[in-house]
């Protein structure tokens, strides 16, 4: 049974639009299935830095709930299915920063503090 949730947002209105529905699901699991289950945050993914609405999206997401909000943000990852579909390593494709994903892109932890993924 799992023992902890992360749940990646969209700050697309539709997206978010979800959230609070997602969030009384995982408080409904916890007190009918599975109590033990820790909701570890909420991870900000698919983000367009470039796009000022996503922005303006993500300041209000932190402020309506800055404890579930990870510090860390996933941008735009169109490279992760360019790979996905060639089935190649997301590091061989050229002009993308991916270092961290060279090491082992399923593993992360959490750091201390008010959260953040640390990839390692």
């Amino acid at each position: 049974m799992s023992t902890h949730v992360i749940c990646p947002v969209q700050v697309s209105g539709f997206a978010l639009d979800g959230v609070e529905g997602l969030l009384n699901t995982i408080i409904s699991v916890q007190e009918e299935l599975n109590p033990e289950l820790e909701n570890t945050g909420m991870v900000i993914n698919n983000l367009k830095r470039g796009f000022e609405e996503d922005m303006i999206t993500r300041d209000e997401l932190r402020k309506a709930v800055p404890d579930l909000v990870y510090k860390s943000e996933i941008g735009v990852r169109g490279q992760l299915d360019v790979a996905n579909l060639n089935g190649v390593p997301v590091w061989s494709i050229k002009d993308i920063g991916t270092r961290g994903w060279q090491r082992d892109p399923c593993s992360y932890r959490r750091t201390h503090g008010k959260g953040g993924l640390t990839w390692h």
